[in-house]
């Protein structure tokens, strides 16, 4: 049986010199752990841990865009979440909404993208309303938004606020 220091094989006779040049040949590494956050390789030098960062694709939950309140100039992923200042313009004086085809004001608040939101353009905007377009079916195409709650109050099951 041959002996190893620091993961590489000792000698020097013709069968260590084989076994070392075999270890080198294949790039000195030996992966035996991979998944979609970590990869482990065995190496000449020891153990190596490469973390893998998460894809933008992979959404664990809630998350905040590049700042807090809303810019109707952004597109926003679903599961962001924004905030509305009461004066905000979406509250004050409203936009097109494109699912509605009229003038809306949005609430002021905390609010959670439902799906990808694109970015205002001419036409107008998915603008985040209290009630939601169709509050009793939350899977609806036209829910662009949900409330989360202002500063005082949550809302109920058909997005409406209570406080």
């Amino acid at each position: 049986m041959r002996t190893f220091s620091n993961n590489k094989p000792l000698g020097t006779d013709a069968e260590a010199n084989y076994v070392q040049r075999q270890f080198q040949r294949q790039g000195s590494e030996l992966q035996f752990y991979d998944s979609t956050t970590i990869k482990v390789e065995q190496t000449l030098r020891g153990i190596r841990l490469h973390a893998r960062s998460q894809s933008s694709a992979i959404s664990a939950g809630w998350h905040y865009a590049n700042k807090f309140e809303i810019d109707t100039t952004q597109s926003y992923d679903k599961s962001s979440v924004v905030h509305i200042q009461a004066t905000d313009s979406l509250v004050t004086t409203g936009l097109t909404d494109l699912v509605a085809g009229t003038t809306k004001k949005a609430v002021a608040g905390w609010w959670v993208a439902m799906q990808d939101v694109p970015a205002a353009s001419t036409g107008g905007y998915n603008v985040p309303q209290s009630p939601m377009p169709m509050p009793t079916n939350m899977d609806d195409p036209t829910n662009f938004w949900m409330p989360l709650g202002s500063g005082n109050g949550l809302c109920d099951q058909q997005g409406n606020y209570l406080g």
